[in-house]
């Protein structure tokens, strides 16, 4: 079974490099946790980036935004706090791309 992991091309996440597949540049900043649990309309503008299981057509988030009260949350399971993200040259870029978003 195959997998892809795709990110948004728009907004503050169209600076980032190979779009919209993540490859080897995102290496160190791969999350190890995914987002689950939340119908496939959400897909439509709220999940920046994400992965996509083959045939078997699971979706999972990296990071997803939801309306919360009266504010938006937006939850990322990048991982922009290791040793090898740190020496990752697109971890800032990253970092701003989902604070912005």
């Amino acid at each position: 079974m195959g997998a892809f992991a795709c990110r948004r091309t728009d907004g503050p996440w169209s600076g980032l490099p190979n779009r919209p597949m993540l490859d080897e540049h995102w290496t160190e900043l791969m999350p190890r946790y995914v987002l689950t649990a939340f119908p496939s309309t959400s897909f439509a503008g709220l999940v920046d980036a994400g992965v996509a299981v083959g045939w078997l057509h699971l979706a999972a988030a990296f990071t997803k935004r939801s309306f919360l009260g009266k504010a938006w949350l937006t939850v990322s399971t990048f991982d922009l706090i290791s040793k090898a993200a740190a020496g990752n040259p697109l971890a800032p870029h990253l970092l701003a791309a989902i604070v912005k978003s």
